[in-house]
């Protein structure tokens, strides 16, 4: 299996959250920490990956791919899942990240479902959720029995997130970045 991780690049502006060393101890050659001193939601993005292909799981993000000529950032998409047999798509969500340029992503994804190219169980959709308030979704039970995804994030351009999981992608909620790279490990094997 080969898994992509998705993500936002930046923190808005002022949050500043804490971000274990092994982030930046892990980044992939020739990778630096972007946003000294706090690494940006990329540069986890790229130790996550970096830890992944440490346990032999095939595991990469877009920014590690060279833009083309005249590529656009679907068509850039595409070409990476079909280069690399794309088959696992994980989001990352951590609570207090800016992320527009998800909405190409997103879309990609909701296209693809509908035309039923991926299924929702391919994709995984990795939300922070602490016990210290950073909580970017969650899950609840309705008085009617079902169970609905929310972002709690209002006005950050997350209703495609919801659309996702009604369309049957995976919410899995993460408190540590201990339990989001084990539990990405799992959902790429």
């Amino acid at each position: 299996m080969a898994l992509i991780l998705l993500g936002p690049s930046a923190w808005v502006r002022r949050y500043r959250p804490a971000i274990p060393a092994w982030v930046v101890d892990i980044l992939p050659t020739g990778r630096t920490v972007e946003g000294e001193p706090i690494p940006t939601p990329r540069d986890v993005r790229f130790g996550l990956v970096a830890r992944l292909r440490l346990a032999d799981l095939r595991a990469t993000a877009l920014e590690l791919h060279h833009d083309r000529s005249q590529e656009t950032p679907v068509d850039k998409l595409l070409r990476i899942a079909h280069e690399a047999r794309i088959d696992r798509y994980a989001i990352y969500w951590p609570y207090g990240a800016v992320r527009p340029a998800l909405d190409v992503e997103i879309g990609w994804l909701l296209h693809s479902l509908q035309r039923k190219e991926i299924y929702g169980e391919s994709i995984g959709l990795f939300y922070e959720s602490n016990s210290e308030g950073r909580q970017a979704a969650r899950e609840r039970s309705r008085t009617d029995g079902r169970v609905v995804f929310e972002s709690l994030e209002r006005g950050r351009r997350t209703t495609y997130y919801q659309s996702l999981v009604a369309w049957g992608a995976i919410p899995i909620p993460w408190s540590s970045y201990e339990d989001l790279i084990e539990f990405l490990e799992v959902f790429a094997s």
